[in-house]
């Protein structure tokens, strides 16, 4: 009985241990595989983001970074450096959030006809050869020597005082701060992070000496940077040159991503000269820092009092005249163009060649006149894009047909009037009566209530107001055809000009390209189209993207959301 009874229990034990060791066989393929997939999926996810890259046009650069920050474009100084040395060479590029870590391991790396380079100094080296830019050309040898000393200190020296500060002695608290969109799962993975940033601070050198000789080895550092500098515009004088890019990247982080730190009171102390070439170079090759950080700072009209105070009490400081702040009132942003109204583009575009400085507002679009834009100059509200254009010329005295002979004047605003006051009904009657305002959508978000729940009501009184016109009298194909006669006779007369009126933009042109970015960008679906992709109006879209990349170099991050390639 006893022998029974043990081997019965045996018997049990082994097919408790042989379902046991089944299960875990399971589960083990069963992790494999789900691996297996991932990695495949990875893969796959890996091939299609280089089959897009590679599909730009040739000699296009691909900047892959890190995620915008909330003060700055991005919170390592490398990625700053190298897109700053893209503005100031006039490189063009696109830049990429979706694989910021390079074949190294590290961030910033570039992607170029294919090829693929790491290291922010290295993808430097690699642009100025290819696209012949040396910044540094007019300095004498020694003088070259000193910028690299100072481009090495600020990189392999200071860098780590940053490095130790963020990661180290505020255990990384403050990327909360400065660092949108941060994983969930990010805190629980921190402790490791700063282990391993420790290890690399530790082989460096830095991160053996105790935290008050970092900061002292740091404000040495800056101390030096801000002697050299003195009064200078840049480092070495009146032209920004590489080693600006860098030291641009590193003084910003201090600067602006260490709150609370001592770097950011000494930078509004004993260094602001510091501050004022930060701020230098942020106007100068980022005109567009506001919309490059995540979320873009676009100015509120309830909170515009305080900003425009500041910015004029700055100026006074200055010694500049702090009047004349150009309020800017229109609609949000749109998904394909910076606003789906020609006027808008147009006023904003005239402001941008016209180098008069503006400040947004999108909370309150339509002005005295129930129109938009409108704007707000010294307390005084003007309504109309024309009529604000004519005042901010009179106003800055900016003339730009001052060059143009009384005949091409005429000629000139007559194109003006038939683009404003003719061609821009086809647009509107296109949109809402034959479109029916179902394109509205795939070209801007954040739609007003009325245009989402109310849609008929608004058709009907754009109906009313086409009608009225005289435009929506006509059928479709007539309205159609009149309208490609105007596409057609600007595209004849602009012929191979890079502007309208010759070599040079003026008042008509801010005009044009806002009526035909509508056509060509916020009008899906339109048999005009294909006409400006691939037909005889292929100028008018060359002239397009001239403007845009002329004026518009920040138009990605103008757009809602932003459009990152």
């Amino acid at each position: 009985m006893k022998h029974a009874a043990i081997e019965c229990l045996s018997a049990f034990q082994h097919s408790v241990s042989s379902n046991h060791s089944k299960h875990l066989l399971v589960i083990g393929t069963g992790i494999a595989g789900l691996y297996l997939v991932g990695q495949v999926y990875v893969s796959y996810k890996r091939a299609q983001r280089r089959k897009k890259w590679a599909s730009v046009e040739k000699n296009m650069v691909i900047l892959h970074q890190f995620e915008r920050g909330k003060n700055t474009p991005s919170i390592s100084p490398f990625p700053l450096k190298l897109e700053t040395y893209l503005r100031m060479t006039g490189i063009p590029y696109e830049s990429d959030f979706e694989e910021p870590m390079g074949p190294k391991g590290k961030s910033p790396w570039i992607t170029l006809n294919g090829d693929e380079v790491s290291d922010s100094q290295l993808c430097m080296e690699l642009l100025a050869r290819k696209f012949h830019k040396d910044c540094s050309a007019h300095l004498s040898t020694e003088e070259q020597a000193i910028a690299r000393a100072f481009q090495i200190m600020a990189e392999e020296h200071l860098y780590w005082g940053l490095l130790l500060w963020r990661w180290i002695y505020t255990k990384g608290r403050t990327l909360w701060q400065i660092q949108p969109n941060i994983p969930k799962g990010f805190s629980l993975m921190l402790p490791l992070a700063i282990k391993k940033l420790k290890g690399h601070a530790y082989g460096q050198g830095m991160g053996r000496h105790a935290e008050a000789d970092v900061i002292e080895m740091s404000v040495k550092d800056l101390r030096a940077i801000s002697n050299f500098l003195g009064t200078k515009p840049f480092l070495m004088g009146d032209k920004a040159i590489e080693a600006d890019c860098a030291v641009f990247g590193i003084l910003s982080q201090l600067l602006w991503n260490c709150p609370g730190s001592p770097f950011e009171q000494l930078a509004n102390g004993e260094f602001s000269n510091l501050k004022s070439y930060c701020e230098r170079m942020k106007e100068t090759f980022w005109p567009d820092w506001d919309r490059c950080l995540n979320p873009p700072r676009l100015c509120s009209y309830r909170s515009l009092s305080r900003v425009v105070k500041k910015k004029m009490a700055a100026a006074a400081l200055e010694g500049k005249d702090g009047s004349n702040v150009v309020i800017v009132h229109q609609l949000k942003r749109g998904k394909l163009t910076p606003c789906i109204s020609p006027f808008a583009l147009k006023l904003e575009t005239y402001l941008r060649i016209a180098g008069i400085a503006y400040q947004n507002d999108f909370d309150e679009p339509m002005g005295p006149k129930g129109k938009t834009p409108w704007i707000t100059l010294n307390g005084k509200k003007v309504g109309d894009s024309q009529l604000c254009l004519e005042l901010l010329s009179e106003t800055f005295h900016k003339d730009l047909s001052h060059h143009l002979s009384i005949e091409d004047k005429a000629v000139a605003r007559a194109f003006q009037i038939m683009a404003e006051d003719h061609l821009y009904w086809v647009m509107l009657v296109w949109r809402w009566i034959y479109n029916g305002g179902s394109s509205l959508p795939l070209i801007q978000t954040d739609l007003h209530f009325a245009v989402r729940y109310l849609r008929p009501i608004v058709v009907s009184r754009v109906k009313s107001q086409v009608s009225a016109q005289g435009m929506g009298r006509h059928s479709q194909s007539e309205v159609m055809e009149m309208g490609l006669k105007d596409l057609r006779a600007i595209s004849n007369f602009l012929g191979t000009k890079s502007f309208l009126m010759g070599d040079q933009p003026i008042e008509v042109d801010c005009a044009m390209f806002g009526m035909l970015a509508q056509i060509l960008w916020n009008s899906p679906g339109c048999p005009y189209e294909p006409l400006f992709t691939a037909g005889e109006l292929i100028n008018l879209k060359g002239y397009c993207e001239r403007m845009k990349r002329t004026f518009w170099p920040d138009w990605n991050q103008c757009l809602i959301p932003p459009l990152v390639r």
